[in-house]
């Protein structure tokens, strides 16, 4: 299996166990609040939208990923996505190891 299916499995499963942020003013608070500690930002999400959650990571030192497309993630947690935001330590450190090893 490639990084990018353990990668995209992996989101699945952190859904499936309640680690996932969804929602843009979702997230938006969540990074506020210093409770999420991985980002996923589809490639084709808005120009807008992508520089928010970018200027966001990068202020808030948010380890993120920008490589999926919409249907990706969208596939990945079984609902359409473009953001999500990771809560959950474990998974955070899991996805950004996994994200060193796959570009």
């Amino acid at each position: 299996m490639t990084n990018k299916k353990k990668f995209l499995n992996l989101l699945g499963i952190a859904r499936q166990s309640g680690n996932i942020i969804i929602g843009e003013d979702n997230v938006l608070s969540a990074i506020k609040n210093q409770q999420i500690r991985f980002l996923v930002i589809a490639k084709d999400s808005g120009q807008s939208t992508s520089k928010k959650f970018h200027d966001k990571s990068k202020s808030h030192q948010i380890p993120f990923y920008d490589r999926f497309n919409r249907e990706e993630i969208s596939k990945a947690i079984g609902m359409s996505r473009t953001i999500i935001g990771i809560n959950n330590d474990g998974f955070a450190k899991h996805l950004n190891k996994m994200v060193m090893n796959m570009d």
